[in-house]
């Protein structure tokens, strides 16, 4: 079943303005590498460069659940890229920048409380306040370093599902019990 209101990679994208699409456009994006979450979903880690602050690389996240499985299943048992580009392309997403933009413009408030589609334990959501100003209508997702993740995530699926494939993790250490 699905959470109550999250979502994928294509709606939480749709209602971004023209001018933070066109500026996704023109970041580049590098693909770190694969985590874990404590829900034991795939987390996606990339850099992103600040456009307004040259030097300066954002860590963002993004959490992918594939319906019905997952990442790690999904790269184990789908065989072709097509239907892995598929998967990632429906998945279930959530995210994180600590851009400000992501932080104080809305998105992360709205992730956090009306998409359940913000991804814990990389940063705060910022401020908890509202967006009554620059989001009155609770439109704003995701800032342009996630929409090139976003768009990172289809051109690299051969790398994150190999990646997914052969991760290791650490297993989690076992509390004592005296």
């Amino acid at each position: 079943l699905r959470a109550f209101l999250e979502g994928t990679m294509q709606e939480f994208t749709a209602p971004l303005d023209s001018g933070r699409l066109e500026r996704a456009k023109k970041l580049q994006y590098h693909y770190v590498g694969i985590e874990k979450n404590l829900s034991g979903d795939a987390v996606i880690k990339w850099h992103i460069p600040s456009q307004s602050n040259p030097g300066t690389m954002y860590e963002c996240y993004v959490s992918i659940k594939p319906k019905g499985m997952s990442l790690f299943a999904v790269a184990n048992n789908v065989r072709d890229l097509r239907s892995r580009v598929n998967a990632l392309k429906e998945a279930d997403v959530r995210c994180f920048c600590p851009c400000k933009d992501f932080r104080y413009s809305g998105a992360a408030y709205n992730m956090s409380h009306l998409h359940d589609g913000f991804e814990e334990g990389h940063g705060d959501a910022g401020s908890d306040i509202p967006p009554d100003v620059r989001d009155p209508a609770r439109e704003h997702t995701i800032c342009k370093h996630l929409a090139a993740a976003f768009k990172g995530m289809l051109s690299n699926a051969g790398p994150i599902m190999k990646d997914a494939r052969t991760a290791k993790f650490p297993k989690p250490e076992q509390e004592k019990v005296d």
